[in-house]
């Protein structure tokens, strides 16, 4: 399973709490390079920071509909930023996930550079798309 640095989780922690971040949108793309995403709260974050949260696998458009899984979305902390459009208190903040496949333990968000994940069922076996 995949697993953050403890220095980048504290760092990424100690930004938020000084900017009072409440809100922290989570970001990943389609397999067309479309941003999904959904929000959590502040009281949510370093647990997501160290285990990553699921969800629901139907909502990344160009999946397999048989393939409805449950995902997880594991936040990369060196993409976390505070939005230009909230950063004021109640500040909101963007950072963004790799997509793994909970069953398989699959990582299979490199969708804006090249999918090639051939034991997922997100993505038809022998399979490639680059974007």
């Amino acid at each position: 399973m995949k697993k953050n640095n403890q220095e980048s989780i504290n760092y990424v922690l100690n930004q938020a709490s000084e900017n009072e971040v409440k809100f922290i949108r989570l970001w990943f793309t389609d397999l067309f390079g479309n941003i999904k995403g959904f929000g959590i709260t502040d009281f949510e974050f370093e647990k997501v920071l160290n285990e990553g949260i699921s969800f629901d696998g139907s909502s990344i458009f160009g999946a397999e509909r048989s393939s409805e899984t449950e995902l997880i979305a594991f936040p990369d902390p060196t993409t976390f930023q505070i939005l230009p459009w909230r950063p004021d208190a109640p500040a909101v903040a963007k950072i963004n996930c790799d997509v793994l496949d909970n069953l398989l333990k699959a990582n299979c968000s490199s969708f804006l550079v090249n999918v090639r994940c051939l034991d997922s069922p997100l993505v038809s076996p022998g399979s490639s798309v680059a974007f």
